[in-house]
């Protein structure tokens, strides 16, 4: 949406999404109207790094089918607005509106949810019904987006390079909030959202000139030696975050690898064994010269500390000029134009 907006695209952004209000609040120069609406079941995830298979066919057996009172309502809700297109990251119950309203449909991926379900198909068979639904829901797409790195292949529209946000300070600016001096180590640590009892490492206080800087659920922004903990209520930007910091270390998820290799930093990926995008992802960074594994252990209990050097040896790069974003964007600004 604010890469549309940069390119000169003049639309207003209607976002129907179960994600709090404050998420876009912080990431887009000029907001979106937010309709509260829970537009698909994903994955159930007990902790981090952990997949919840049985909590998972229950919320889909809740969910789908979708009911025709469900796609009528949110058509009408697409139709009231004025939509004349509707984007899609993954969200069946988008397709499905959009195709009973008459209005094109663009379906953004790097996977879907019927691939992901067949990857966990031997512990809970019953999740066959689920994937064949959900093939025919996202066939029903008029356009269809792929961005690198891609899980699987098929026909599209556009396959795009790695998508993600851009960073709204530069790196100084950002390093000055957080009362970091420029030749300071930064180091980001995180697991993607879903903040777990990740371990202090012991030995942190000893690092000469470097700083740990941990997202937190809540609370103000607070440092405790050379660790820094920031609310994701606060007005510092992830990828401002990212962009300031010399190392990421955390769970590989497809929005931090976009962030982190975009904005040229190194990552220190932790691989979700039964995930299978992760092993694409890891996969990807490897093949380009911009990550190394950490173990999930090491995340967890602070040893991932002893390879610092390694991982910073990585190297910082340029950020990259072709985010994905904006290829998409031109994308929607054409057929828009149609």
């Amino acid at each position: 949406m604010e890469a549309f907006h940069i390119i000169g695209g003049d639309a207003e952004f209607n976002v129907f999404s179960s994600i709090p209000p404050r998420f876009f609040r912080s990431s887009l120069s000029r907001p979106p109207h937010i309709f509260g609406l829970e537009t698909d079941v994903g994955l159930i995830q007990r902790d981090p790094f952990n997949e919840d298979i049985p909590g998972t066919l229950k919320a889909l057996e809740s969910f789908y089918p979708l009911k025709k009172q469900q796609i009528e309502h949110t058509a009408s809700k697409l139709l009231e607005s004025g939509c004349a297109a509707v984007v899609c990251d993954i969200s069946p119950l988008g397709i499905a509106a959009a195709a009973d309203a008459g209005i094109p449909s663009v379906l953004v991926e790097n996977f879907t949810w019927d691939w992901l379900y067949r990857s966990y198909l031997s512990e809970e068979p019953r999740l066959i019904s689920y994937i064949e639904y959900l093939e025919k829901i996202f066939s029903m797409a008029r356009y269809r987006i792929k961005t690198s790195p891609l899980c699987c292949r098929g026909s599209a529209d556009l396959i795009t390079s790695c998508v993600s946000r851009m960073p709204g300070r530069a790196r100084n600016e950002t390093r000055g909030m957080l009362d970091i001096g420029e030749r300071s180590l930064l180091i980001l640590v995180t697991v993607g959202g879903m903040e777990g009892e990740i371990r202090i490492p012991m030995e942190s206080h000893r690092l000469r000139d470097t700083f740990l800087l941990f997202p937190a659920d809540k609370g103000s922004q607070r440092r405790a030696g050379n660790c820094i903990f920031v609310s994701k209520d606060t007005d510092l930007f992830y990828p401002d975050l990212i962009a300031a910091s010399d190392l990421i270390i955390g769970k590989i998820g497809y929005s931090t690898l976009a962030e982190a290799y975009n904005s040229g930093i190194p990552y220190g990926y932790v691989i979700r064994s039964r995930f299978p995008e992760s092993w694409i992802l890891a996969s990807f960074m490897e093949g380009h010269g911009r990550g190394a594994e950490v173990p999930e252990e090491s995340l967890m209990n602070g040893s991932w500390i002893s390879d610092i050097e390694k991982l910073v040896s990585i190297g910082r790069k340029p950020p990259r000029a072709n985010n994905g974003a904006f290829e998409i964007a031109r994308f929607l600004l054409s057929i828009l134009d149609r």
